[in-house]
């Protein structure tokens, strides 16, 4: 029982579509949720189809990812639930970066920022 899928299932509920990247659970995903969440082949198709990135496992794939990458997500904000990256090169690149337990320094720079559900959303399960 993963975290992520609380997650989606709480996401889906607000009417949220969700794009999913999991190279090892694709299969129990669509098996899971059908295609209510849709799985992305790889990192980069997340990144390009989607408002704003979850990070909930340590996939080298996006922990490996040059700042800038980060960009074409449409809202530029990342969850970052593993705190797989950089605050800093975050910060410096102009991407919303929330972290768990080392402080939200680019959250400071936006104080009335409050997540909502938007159209696409993402995580690796």
């Amino acid at each position: 029982h993963a975290p992520s899928l609380d997650l989606i299932d709480a996401l889906l509920e607000r009417g949220a579509k969700i794009i999913a990247y999991d190279p090892t659970a694709q299969a129990n995903v669509a098996a899971r949720y059908g295609k209510k969440v849709a799985c992305a082949p790889n990192a980069q198709d997340v990144l390009h189809h989607a408002d704003f990135l979850v990070i909930l496992t340590e996939w080298k794939e996006f922990c490996a990812t040059p700042p800038q990458e980060f960009l074409c997500l449409n809202d530029k904000t990342i969850f970052d639930g593993r705190n797989c990256l950089d605050p800093h090169l975050m910060a410096t690149t102009g991407i919303t970066y929330f972290c768990v337990g080392r402080g939200n320094a680019t959250v400071l720079q936006q104080p009335h920022f409050v997540p909502a559900v938007h159209s696409t959303f993402t995580s690796e399960l």
